[in-house]
């Protein structure tokens, strides 16, 4: 089986990426000096960062056993007289 080649672009976010995984406090650190001394790009980075923090989505859990629905059509047919209507 042949693996499939990924192409340079690929290759560097993910090296970016474990770069940024490895040496996020430094780098932080950094960013954040820059910042303090005025430099707009590092307080733009900062700022952007900050806003797209999402919270963490709650799982849905799955409720286990039959539906309402399955429930509903278990249940035997009404055999009695119809409802009058008055």
């Amino acid at each position: 089986m042949r693996t499939v080649r990924k192409d340079g672009l690929e290759r560097l976010r993910q090296g970016a990426d474990r770069e940024l995984g490895r040496n996020w406090t430094t780098l932080l650190a950094k960013v954040r000096e820059k910042a303090e001394t005025g430099d707009q790009g590092s307080i733009k980075l900062l700022v952007t960062l900050a806003e797209r923090k999402k919270p963490r989505a709650v799982p849905v859990k799955k409720a286990r056993g039959i539906s309402l629905a399955q429930r509903l059509d278990a249940q035997p047919e009404w055999q009695g007289e119809p409802e009058r209507e008055e």
